[in-house]
C-alpha cells in the first residue's frame, strides 16, 4: 500500500549519512523497525519540525513509502521515493 508523507533532510539532501535525490526511489535492506532500519517520514507535515528545525536550513520533502510501520508522529518505509521539495 503506498503512503504518501513528508522527510526532512539536511541542506544536502542527507539524512544519518544517507544522500538523497529528487525522483530516485531506495529500498531498505532487512526487516523495516522504527528507530533502527528502514527510511523514516511523517505522514503530516508538521510532524516533520519534530525532528528538524524549519529554520535551521534544513529541507522538506514529499515521500511516497511502502512497506510502511507506523509510530506515533513518525513511520518507516521498506522502499521511498523522494518526489519533491
Amino acid at each position: 500500500m503506498l503512503v504518501k508523507g513528508y522527510k526532512g533532510m539536511r541542506s544536502n539532501m542527507t539524512c544519518l549519512g544517507m544522500q538523497y535525490k529528487v525522483g530516485k526511489t531506495y529500498h531498505a535492506e532487512g526487516t523495516v523497525e522504527l528507530c533502527k532500519n528502514g527510511f523514516h517520514f511523517c505522514r503530516r507535515l508538521i510532524d516533520v519540525f519534530l525532528y528538524y528545525d524549519r529554520w535551521g536550513g534544513n529541507r522538506f520533502f514529499e515521500v511516497e513509502a511502502e512497506g510502511v510501520v507506523h509510530g506515533n508522529a513518525k513511520s518507516v518505509a521498506a522502499t521511498i521515493r523522494i518526489i519533491r521539495e
